[in-house]
């Protein structure tokens, strides 16, 4: 499995109102390496942080494999960025 280490949560309000989307960014780190960004916007904010902790997570396991295939990782995409989806 996957072990990740959380260091940095943030939640930022940008919306206001009822609906509100709340942002969340972590910074979480797998065994040695530098840590991986993961981020997430959705109207509940339990789950945005998972959908953020989920970025991360698959933001390093693509990295790990562009480094297995010799390719360089690109642009990540954003799971779960546009609120109430």
């Amino acid at each position: 499995g996957t072990s990740g280490r959380l260091l940095n949560y943030s939640l930022q309000a940008v919306s206001q109102g009822k609906d509100a989307l709340g942002e969340v960014t972590v910074d979480v780190t797998f065994g040695k390496r530098r840590p991986v960004k993961g981020r997430a916007v959705h109207t509940d904010i339990i789950e945005a942080s998972a959908l953020a902790y989920l970025n991360a997570v698959n933001r390093h396991l693509g990295m790990n494999k562009a480094a297995e295939d010799g390719r360089h990782y690109g642009a990540p995409c954003l799971i779960g960025s546009i609120g109430g989806t």
